[in-house]
């Protein structure tokens, strides 16, 4: 059946085991590839669970989520990942979502909120999110007080093939994301 598929195949049991585990392996997201499938955008589903805001929120445009519009939709794109913190019964989920814009000077114009994923309006307060460089070294960082409906670092810019990650940090838990611009 479909258990037999998945054993089959050794990259998916080591995805299971990690999940078993409570790990996750590194799956490095490239952004200019985001970009580049642009067209795709409105469908678009990723299997390192990375997806369009439309798939996750189908009613999206009237939730008022913080989001601005501040490009053409044209010139950008932005993926959201739903992350799970906690444990039940009580598990906490938090949206992470990442815009990419292309800019006149061939670098990557970058911006990263953090949204609660769950019924409450609020996300937890002392949330962290963080920008992380090269070494995991901390480039920026925020934290959430107690009635934030989003958090966001500063946006950046880096040329493309630069490596980033960025960390979401709750109840002593950590989540990282790595990138690829």
């Amino acid at each position: 059946g479909d258990w037999g598929a998945i054993l089959e195949r050794a990259d998916w049991r080591q995805r299971l085991c990690a999940l078993r585990r409570g790990t996750s392996p590194t799956i490095l997201a490239n952004l200019a590839t985001w970009l580049a499938d642009r067209v795709e955008a409105q469908s678009f589903e990723a299997t390192d669970g990375w997806q369009s805001i439309e798939t996750l929120f189908p009613n999206y445009r009237t939730l008022a989520t913080g989001l601005r519009r501040t490009r053409n939709l044209s010139d950008r794109v932005r993926r959201v990942k739903l992350l799970h913190f906690g444990t039940p019964p009580e598990p906490t989920d938090m949206v992470l979502s990442v815009e990419v814009a292309a800019e006149p000077d061939n670098r990557l114009g970058i911006r990263v909120q953090l949204h609660p994923g769950g019924e409450t309006p609020y996300l937890p307060e002392q949330t962290v999110l963080s920008l992380l460089g090269k070494d995991e070294a901390v480039l920026q960082s925020v934290q959430a007080r107690s009635q934030d409906n989003f958090i966001q670092i500063q946006r950046f810019k880096c040329p493309p093939g630069t490596p980033f990650s960025l960390r979401v940090e709750w109840s002593g838990q950590s989540i990282v994301e790595a990138f690829t611009s």
